[in-house]
């Protein structure tokens, strides 16, 4: 799986736009029964980072809803939001 995060940088008091794109490779029922219980529902995601950081993105007021393609060369799923927020994706510290 990979997943990319892309925002702008925020301007006082305006929103600021966010793309997610999320690629999952390989296919099977139990994938399939995963996605049906997060696309096209409000959602928060958690990004991790194979560098170590963590970010949130999305909040009970304006959580992620994410669509669903299946696309590509390789067997695999492709899921996408393109959103407004009023703030950047939160970076978690680590405990």
């Amino acid at each position: 799986m990979s997943a990319e995060l892309k925002e702008e940088e925020p301007i006082k008091g305006e929103m600021i736009n966010q793309e997610i794109n999320i690629r999952i490779l390989g296919k099977s029922a139990e994938i399939d029964k995963q996605l049906n219980d997060i696309v096209s529902k409000p959602v928060l995601l958690l990004i991790v980072y194979t560098n170590g950081e963590n970010r949130v993105v999305g909040n009970t007021e304006n959580p992620v809803v994410l669509s669903q393609e299946n696309a590509g060369v390789l067997p695999g799923t492709n899921l996408y939001s393109k959103r407004t927020s009023a703030e950047k994706a939160k970076i978690m510290q680590s405990f």
